[in-house]
């Protein structure tokens, strides 16, 4: 399989899939854990949030490399609710106040993105998450 993978140049791609993944994935944790670290939220508003966490409903990252350092464009995801984006910027800020000064050198700059996704909108949303989208 892995020597099929190379002879049809899929290697690589594969390799960036997976690390797209795995930021994402860890992304997705680090929102779990600052929800937990969230003091002005009461546990109905904490177990809503975290229930609504899902890979299916966060925005994908581009790699931007330029001479002087490399960032991560955010594709910002069209059909998702203002009031999501915002609790995951809130989530992503706490996360950030939280770092070390050694895992603060070493991230990634993230910029925000002007073009959307052309990524569909997930189907399979339940009603407890509906609040996700745009109406």
């Amino acid at each position: 399989m892995k020597n099929q993978k190379h002879r049809e140049g899929k290697m690589e791609a594969h390799k960036k899939k997976m690390l797209r993944y795995g930021r994402k994935q860890r992304k997705l944790e680090w929102r779990k854990k600052a929800v937990s670290q969230k003091k002005g939220w009461d546990e109905i508003k904490k177990r809503k949030v975290l229930k609504s966490l899902d890979l299916a409903y966060m925005s994908s990252e581009e790699e931007i490399n330029s001479e002087n350092e490399t960032a991560f464009r955010i594709v910002p995801l069209p059909w998702r609710s203002e009031e999501f984006d915002g609790i995951c910027q809130e989530l992503d800020a706490k996360h950030d106040r939280y770092k070390s000064a050694r895992s603060k050198r070493q991230m990634v700059k993230r910029v925000r993105g002007s073009i959307p996704s052309t990524r569909p909108k997930p189907s399979d949303v339940d009603d407890e998450n509906s609040w996700v989208l745009k109406e």
